[in-house]
């Protein structure tokens, strides 16, 4: 199943100018024969793939807040000093089993430069999912991003671990994916070698891809998120199960 590369590679196709690729260039600033001129740094290209899995102060879990759709709390359920949340099927997830995982799950292709156009991918899972066996083996889709030959950054974060649960965590919450996109960018330019490539990171467009269950955070990360602008595009793989408003 292709997931990430083909929607990247159309999404390339349609916008090939990311917007932080847009702006007018300064006018140069007139020196005096006698300034010393400093060699320009040389921008970083990636010689291998780099993956590795983050953890994240603003990963969307752990979550202890409420849900917005119901205004009660999540985490709705406590027993043996455990507290857990009771799925739509009546079912339960205790926390220090489903949502206590804040890594997430990062990629760059070989090849990949801050000064050449791309994008950052942003991967919803869906129900039954872990980053290592499912994201990253099974589906490979930071494979498939490598395959494909585009300039494009990965970021999967991990949302309910192996369960079947579609929820959003800190992502219901107004202004927390922007968040979530700051610290991605920091976390972007550690993997790929230059902290000062964080600025490239922080304005790069953004393409979602939500895969099954995964449709829910999404849709509240467009909604919500505080990065609307940034979106260049929204794929939805068997995905649209609800929150279509969101979507249009």
């Amino acid at each position: 199943m292709i997931v990430a590369a083909a929607a990247v590679l159309a999404v390339l196709a349609l916008a090939p100018c990311p917007a932080y690729t847009q702006t007018k260039p300064e006018a140069p600033v007139k020196r005096k024969t006698s300034d010393t001129k400093a060699a320009p740094k040389k921008a970083i290209t990636l010689k291998q793939d780099s993956t590795t899995l983050a953890s994240f102060a603003t990963a969307p879990f752990p979550y202890d807040g409420v849900v917005p759709t119901t205004g009660k709390a999540f985490l709705d359920v406590e027993e043996n000093e455990r507290r857990g949340h009771r799925g739509s099927r009546g079912q339960i997830y205790w926390a220090d089993e489903t949502y206590d995982d804040n890594r997430v799950l990062l990629h760059l292709p070989k090849g990949f430069s801050v000064q050449k156009p791309g994008m950052i991918v942003v991967f919803f899972h869906g129900h039954g999912a872990t980053l290592e066996r499912d994201v990253l083996r099974r589906q490979q889709v930071a494979a498939q991003i490598s395959r494909a030959g585009v300039n494009a950054a990965l970021v999967a974060p991990q949302f309910a671990r192996d369960a079947a649960d579609s929820s959003a965590g800190k992502f219901w919450e107004p202004g927390k994916f922007l968040w979530f996109m700051e610290e991605t960018a920091q976390q972007l330019a550690k993997l790929y070698g230059d902290t000062h490539a964080a600025r490239h990171f922080a304005k790069m467009p953004i393409v979602f891809v939500a895969y099954s269950g995964g449709y829910l955070p999404a849709a509240f990360a467009i909604q919500n998120g505080g990065i609307a602008k940034r979106v260049r595009a929204v794929l939805l793989l068997d995905a649209l199960y609800g929150d279509l408003d969101k979507y249009t």
